[in-house]
């Protein structure tokens, strides 16, 4: 037991190191598990979640990662579920919506004051004051899952203007990261909006 954690440790630190090229990876893994049967899809899903879990740490890069790999493979097997849409207005996702703005503000700018001025400007562009900023301590992965969850459930006008924001904040310091890469092309999957050029 002690002899695969250490193992299984060792291979996320030697997969930091290939962050920069996860893109390539991710393109070239995803030609082999498409072979995969049902059940070997099964066995696979479980590794990677477990995988992600072992050092206690599940950032939004490794969530990313996981949804844009699992979601074309259960495409591509039949398997993946839709959730109903059923939230028509801003106000009915409210506290999920301020998550996941403001997580996206922090990887932008670790200063609380500076990430509140971009998410401040992605509301302005939205159109709402309903939004407010929340800080760093405030927010944890687990609000982080329950915000995705909740975004996957909204009609696809609202969607569309939730997206936007997003890309707002993204696109506010002029630079594209892989975790916000990722984390876009994740949710632009479960929205089904395509990607704007500038990440493709």
């Amino acid at each position: 037991e002690q002899n695969n954690l250490d193992s299984f440790l060792e291979i996320k630190k030697l997969y930091k190191n290939l962050k920069p090229h996860t893109t390539l990876i991710t393109s070239l893994a995803l030609n082999t598990l498409k072979l995969l049967s049902l059940e070997q899809y099964q066995t696979f899903k479980e590794s990677a979640k477990y995988f992600i879990a072992i050092d206690g740490v599940v950032t939004i890069y490794e969530w990313s990662l996981f949804y844009n790999i699992t979601r074309p493979l259960e495409i591509n097997l039949g398997i993946l579920k839709t959730p109903k849409s059923i939230h028509y207005h801003i106000g009915s996702v409210k506290s999920e919506l301020e998550v996941i703005y403001s997580l996206l503000a922090q990887k932008q700018y670790v200063n609380d004051e500076e990430a509140q001025n971009v998410f401040d400007s992605a509301m302005k562009e939205m159109g709402t004051t309903a939004l407010k900023y929340r800080v760093s301590t405030s927010l944890d992965y687990g609000s982080f899952l329950d915000a995705v969850n909740a975004i996957e459930t909204l009609k696809p006008p609202l969607q569309k203007k939730v997206f936007e924001g997003l890309l707002h904040i993204v696109q506010s310091d002029g630079k594209i990261s892989i975790d916000e890469y990722l984390l876009v092309s994740a949710l632009s999957k479960m929205m089904q909006i395509p990607l704007p050029k500038r990440f493709t």
